[in-house]
């Protein structure tokens, strides 16, 4: 509606004026519009429709001429302020360039006098319609010169009616003879060219033709001349007949025109929908784009975090293979000190004891030569048979000793080694192999 499309646009006030009902003076605000605008513009205001008991049906079909449509909206004006305020917005850009055409003097020291003197000089040069001049006087600075617009509705009381179709009552006027006449001027002046205007309001001519036809055929009666009015009758019933046909083509072009226009409006709805659809699809993606946007967001920092602990881990691992090399080599240089160091112990121990036993032997073996006795021939033997046993024992613990080397070479080359024993063998096992204490013994 026109209201809801000028809530931005500038607020003018509802101006009346004492002794003249609102509805005159909104008849002239409505007359600033054209018949096909102000048809238009009424499609939307079923509120003012409602009032002025017109079918919005009967509005298409252009079934109302422009004084018609004045005449029943016009008491209805003032029950819907927007539609006002959409009119009173086109007077304002009509009154600006009327001034600016018209008066060339400045305005500002205008008095009323001489107002309403210019006002009466341009509607009697038919350079402004009286309908123009009444919303110049109701308009102008909001209403200062309202006042004068009594006198004006009072002497041009009849060529306002002429204009807008609307008869100001209290003057004084006898309407029918002023329809009466009005008929006769036409008539009189020969300025029935209903072929001039049939395009802009061929339904206004139409009515026009058939009071001119009703009062034509009323005088014929009256004067009993009827042969000299008859091919005039015809002629204007031809006139008659091909504008009801021109109406019936208009008639049947609007259906079809509202046709179209139905058929474009089912069409723009099932875009709007379309549209609406795809705008609530492109929301929901953006929504889910959104959601993944966060999502591989969080991914990303639990991946950072992950690599963090890998290097971390892998840090620890490379840490833990150098420790357990070095711990290895350690191991492997004490252990080998340590048998080293044991297995010469043993070597001279042995020895020792080996030289101790062969000097025995030796003695014992001079002493048997010397005494040749029996009992020194089994000591001998006993003495042969120690050193033997003395020999393999240190054959054994030199076979232990290069078992465990291979051990401590083979735990050297493993590539993977248990968490919870970093050395891939405990302490137990060593003490199979070797009985020491964490200090070496020397000689």
């Amino acid at each position: 509606m026109i209201g809801k499309k000028s809530n931005k646009s500038k607020r003018f006030p509802y101006i009346e004026v004492e002794g003249i009902q609102n509805q005159y003076l909104d008849a002239a605000l409505l007359q600033c519009l054209d018949n096909e605008s102000l048809v238009f513009t009424l499609r939307n205001e079923f509120k003012i429709l409602k009032k002025a008991g017109i079918l919005p049906a009967e509005l298409k079909l252009n079934k109302f001429n422009q004084e018609e449509l004045v005449r029943l909206v016009s008491p209805h004006l003032l029950e819907n302020y927007n539609f006002y305020n959409y009119l009173v917005q086109k007077w304002d850009d009509i009154q600006i360039k009327t001034l600016k055409t018209f008066i060339k003097t400045d305005l500002s020291s205008f008095s009323l006098e001489q107002w309403d003197e210019e006002i009466r000089s341009l509607i009697q040069d038919k350079d402004i319609p009286v309908f123009a001049a009444v919303n110049l006087l109701r308009f102008y600075n909001n209403g200062e010169l309202k006042e004068l617009i009594q006198l004006i509705m009072r002497d041009f009381t009849v060529q306002f009616y002429y204009e807008t179709g609307v008869q100001l009552n209290g003057y004084g006027v006898d309407w029918d003879k002023v329809d009466e006449k009005k008929v006769e001027n036409v008539v009189e002046s020969g300025e029935l060219n209903l072929s001039e205007d049939i395009e802009r309001k061929p339904e206004e001519n139409l009515r026009l033709a058939s009071s001119l036809i009703d009062l034509v055929a009323n005088q014929i009666t009256e004067l009993g001349q009827y042969g000299e009015y008859k091919t005039l009758y015809q002629q204007e019933q031809e006139k008659t007949e091909k504008l009801t046909k021109e109406k019936e083509n208009l008639s049947q072009e609007i259906k079809t025109k509202e046709s179209q226009h139905q058929a474009f409006l089912k069409d723009n709805r099932t875009l709007s929908k379309n549209v609406d659809t795809l705008t609530t699809k492109l929301d929901q993606t953006k929504k889910e784009l959104g959601k993944l946007g966060l999502s591989l967001g969080e991914v990303r920092k639990e991946k950072e975090e992950l690599e963090k602990i890998k290097d971390n881990l892998e840090r620890k691992v490379n840490i833990l293979e150098n420790e357990q090399n070095s711990i290895g080599e350690k191991i492997k240089e004490e252990l080998k000190r340590e048998y080293d160091l044991k297995i010469l112990h043993m070597k001279d121990e042995y020895e020792k004891r080996l030289n101790i036993l062969e000097r025995e032997l030796d003695n014992k073996e001079r002493e048997q030569v010397e005494k040749n006795s029996e009992e020194n021939s089994v000591e001998v033997e006993r003495i042969i048979k120690e050193l033997e046993n003395v020999k393999n024992d240190l054959s054994v613990v030199e076979q232990e000793r290069n078992e465990l080397a291979e051990k401590v070479k083979a735990f050297n080359n493993s590539g993977e080694n248990s968490k919870d024993n970093i050395l891939g063998f405990s302490e137990d096992d060593i003490e199979d192999f070797v009985e020491f204490d964490n200090k070496p013994t020397r000689n």
